[in-house]
């Protein structure tokens, strides 16, 4: 089923091609547990209806909102993403849709480390308005910058650019991990 809005703005043609994508490799590799953000529709949930999805929300006029359209495979928190760090739980893939640029997600991320590792796959997604690369090519600055923030062997297995407003709209660009350590069974 395919989602399209005028009002919601994680709800476009793009956003959800690239939406599209994640979930056919998260089928494709036998993920069962996700750490994600989400939109206040769950876009992402609805589409894995057989899968648990831990999902976080800082605003509390959106976590209010969200709390009342939560789907049963979805397990929702108030509080920053980065207090998923002090659970118990393992999560077989962690995607961060992040509404920020490549700076603040990294902090995220950072903090996010060591469950960041524990995952087979890590996605993430930024607004990349104001980033400038320092060194090469953008998207294998951010791998590196991502690299350095996990401390854990990743190749990228899927990656896309984007913009769904060509007029005013950001770029954003998406790249999915698969964690090395975890495919080859090393601890």
């Amino acid at each position: 089923m395919d989602y399209v809005s005028k009002k919601n703005t994680y709800n476009k043609i793009n956003k959800n091609y690239v939406r599209k994508k994640l979930i056919e490799v998260i089928n494709l590799k036998g993920i069962n547990t996700i750490l994600t953000l989400e939109s206040v529709d769950f876009l992402f949930a609805n589409q894995l209806p057989n899968k648990k999805i831990f999902v976080f929300e800082y605003a509390p006029l959106e976590f209010s909102r969200m709390k009342k359209k939560k789907p049963s495979n979805v397990v929702l928190f108030q509080g920053e993403v980065s207090q998923s760090s002090e659970m118990d739980n393992k999560f077989d893939c962690i995607y961060l849709d992040f509404c920020s640029g490549v700076t603040e997600g990294l902090s995220t991320i950072s903090k996010m480390k060591d469950k960041i590792s524990e995952s087979k796959l890590f996605g993430v997604t930024f607004c990349m308005r104001n980033f400038i690369a320092e060194e090469c090519d953008y998207q294998f600055e951010i791998q590196k910058k991502i690299y350095e923030a996990t401390e854990t062997p990743m190749i990228p297995i899927y990656g896309y650019t984007y913009r769904d407003d060509h007029r005013n709209g950001a770029v954003m660009i998406t790249i999915l991990f698969e964690n090395q350590k975890q495919k080859e069974g090393k601890e």
